[in-house]
């Protein structure tokens, strides 16, 4: 009996689903080291034209070559690192069309598709460049021909691959996961047998290929990742040659000095006293710190202030993270807690602690494993980036970053002025859990954004206020109000747990509150503490984002 093509088609069919490629974008000669593919909603191949690029997905590396394919998934992050020459590749977006409100590409369609495999150069150049040539043609015809083209390089894909080509990309897979094993054990014994075994491979084969992805032998590439890690040891702290030797897997010192000479020239002894050069700086106590050149290893203890860190393009090991999403930035920084905990800092290994005035308690004992430089986080932002750019030896960077805020600051009042009266006055209120309302009096947080000379101004007899000396707040006296915020414009902040909703209804409550001027005209605006941050991070973002929450 034969059965009908129908039926036949409906017992295996992928929900009524076709697969259409919306954009095929294409990179040529790139130089950059680096290059982190946009996110995006749909799935992609990426298609290795020219060159041989390391390609990073998951924590995983693998080396590209021509004619690689590789499945990139919905918001997965891939980056490509030039590895020598430049390189080009091609990029299709390609999604799943049905009935279905919300078609997703079937799972078993998925399974079938190779993850990562090598075809043939001329297939992919042949695609990329039929596929190029008629961009600019709009005609239905032209658009069939692109889909037509597509759903056959599908196919392809999906037939069974070549035993060789599947054979050969999944040997070099192997082998880099002996790589990366190597740059994660190094300090462990490790044989070329036991590497080979390891990827399952002939001795012989597995040499071969591993001179092939990293210009080494297994040995000479094991004892460079070694002597690497070692340097950076013998800059990190002023440990013992031997000490060193240990943690990168030599128990022989005598061979670790001979095998660290041939590498670098130096013996570790010479090499530790040219490399690790300091300077001195005075912290805000006015006390002589030594500072480490060049400190990759910092940790900082002060999460208020971390975002000066980090608008100068430096990512610590180890901060106080409570007020901080784990960004892509900190992803590989970890948390120290708050009181400072010394066992985390001592497992880090840093060069250099930058520590608060909160901090300053345990200035003795990281003294004992670190550089150490007191900072002072009540320091006004210009001058903490400037003593930052001091320490780090970025004084440039610190400097061109102050310049842009300042020009963003001004480019944004000009683009308000037509939303305030000249001469407009300002208060900043903070309204606490408690209930208390404070005012906010010194340039800090919002204040520097809204005092700026085209902003808002301040009343003549709110100037007169004065807070308590290294206090930014004034408490608000509830039966003075009306004689405090005299102001055509409040904006409240209020704490975590609280709407903006409930404030207006509890301050509400405050007699006078109905009387003052900016209540009466309706100019009071509520906005969450998170706003009110004064590190550089946020100052920026509130001037992005200011203008919206002004409405």
């Amino acid at each position: 009996m034969i059965t009908p093509f129908a039926e036949r088609m409906s017992e295996r069919r992928f929900d009524a689903l076709s697969v259409v490629m919306t954009s095929l974008s294409r990179g040529s000669d790139i130089q950059d080291e680096k290059l982190e593919l946009e996110q995006s909603a749909e799935y992609r191949f990426l298609l290795i034209l020219q060159g041989n690029p390391l390609l990073l997905a998951n924590g995983r590396k693998r080396f590209g070559e021509p004619g690689t394919c590789m499945l990139i998934a919905p918001e997965e992050r891939v980056q490509l690192i030039r590895n020598g020459s430049p390189y080009s590749l091609g990029l299709i977006n390609f999604k799943g069309v049905s009935d279905d409100p919300d078609p997703r590409l079937d799972q078993e369609l998925l399974e079938r598709i190779p993850k990562s495999v090598v075809v043939p150069l001329h297939v992919l150049q042949f695609l990329v460049d039929e596929q190029q040539r008629e961009n600019d043609l709009s005609s239905v015809w032209a658009e069939l021909n692109r889909q037509q083209r597509f759903l056959s390089f599908l196919t392809e894909l999906l037939k069974p691959q070549r035993a060789d080509k599947a054979l050969l990309f999944d040997i070099k897979n192997k082998v880099q996961d002996t790589i990366s094993h190597i740059e994660q054990n190094y300090a462990s014994e490790l044989s070329v047998q036991d590497l080979a075994d390891r990827a399952e491979l002939p001795r012989w084969h597995y040499l071969r290929v591993f001179k092939q992805l990293t210009g080494h032998t297994p040995s000479g590439y094991i004892t460079q990742v070694r002597i690497e890690q070692a340097k950076s040891l013998l800059l990190q702290s002023e440990g013992k040659v031997w000490e060193v030797a240990h943690q990168v897997g030599y128990p022989d010192e005598q061979y670790f000095n001979r095998r660290f000479k041939q590498q670098t020239g130096n013996a570790p002894g010479e090499y530790a006293r040219l490399h690790n050069a300091v300077f001195h700086v005075n912290d805000w106590q006015g006390n002589r710190c030594k500072v480490p050149v060049a400190s990759k290893r910092i940790i900082y203890d002060d999460a208020s202030t971390l975002g000066d860190l980090l608008v100068l393009g430096v990512a610590p090991i180890g901060a106080n993270l409570r007020h901080y999403a784990i960004t892509q930035q900190l992803q590989e920084t970890k948390e120290i807690g708050f009181p400072l905990n010394m066992n985390t800092v001592r497992e880090l290994r840093p060069d250099l602690v930058l520590l608060s005035r909160y901090g300053y308690e345990h200035f003795e004992s990281i003294a004992e494993i670190s550089s150490i430089v007191g900072l002072n986080e009540y320091a006004p932002m210009e001058r903490r980036l400037h003593k930052l750019g001091e320490i780090l030896d970025m004084r440039d960077e610190a400097q061109a970053w102050i310049q842009l805020y300042d020009e963003r600051r001004t480019e944004m009042w000009e683009r308000l002025q037509s939303r305030k009266a000249k001469g407009e006055t300002a208060a900043i209120l903070f309204y606490a859990k408690s209930g208390a309302v404070y005012v906010m009096h010194r340039r800090r947080g919002i204040a520097k954004l809204l005092y700026h000379p085209l902003g808002f101004e301040k009343d003549e007899k709110f100037k007169r206020l004065r807070p308590r000396k290294g206090e930014y707040y004034i408490a608000l006296d509830p039966e003075s109000i009306a004689e405090t915020l005299i102001a055509d414009r409040l904006f409240v902040f209020y704490q975590s747990g609280f709407t903006a909703e409930k404030v207006q209804t509890e301050l509400q409550n405050l007699a006078d509150w109905q009387t003052l001027p900016a209540v009466r005209a309706d100019r009071v605006h509520y906005m969450h503490e998170r706003w009110n941050g004064e590190d550089a991070l946020s100052s920026m973002r509130l001037i992005e984002h200011f203008p919206d929450l002004w409405d």
